[in-house]
């Protein structure tokens, strides 16, 4: 009975060390993927930085200096004032409609751009899913 006991004691000291162990590997390699992933995180954020990034733009002061310019124009012109004011307000109408086109087609990029980032996101979970279930 002493030998089975010492046997069994010596089984389980066994078993408890291989549990640590296993405790201590996958710890390691908890920290391993974590770096792995947060060198990823920081890498996509730093290229995600780069496309998001302000830039001036000369499409706004080009767009500024045409509105004044046919403004001008047209004021200087001569026509009769119900003649200039229907001109005034086609004008008027058409830079609104351009205006909203082109907050739309800003809310699209926006809209794509955040679509992007999402995938990006789960590509990066599904990666970190990946290397635990290895």
């Amino acid at each position: 009975m002493k030998r089975f006991s010492a046997n069994a004691g010596d089984r389980v000291t066994e078993a408890v060390e291989k549990g640590r162990d296993i405790v201590e590997d996958g710890a390691a390699r908890f920290a391993d993927v974590l770096d792995e992933g947060k060198a990823v995180f920081v890498g996509q954020k730093k290229r995600l930085a780069g496309l998001v990034k302000p830039q001036r733009s000369i499409i706004g002061p080009v767009l500024a200096g045409s509105v004044g310019g046919a403004v001008l124009a047209l004021l200087l012109a001569p026509k009769a004032g119900e003649e200039l004011r229907q001109d005034i307000k086609g004008f008027a109408s058409t830079a609104g409609d351009q205006v909203s086109s082109a907050a739309h087609k800003g809310i699209d990029l926006y809209e794509q751009g955040k679509a992007k980032v999402a995938g990006a996101v789960e590509t990066g979970k599904g990666r970190i899913r990946e290397a635990f279930a290895s």
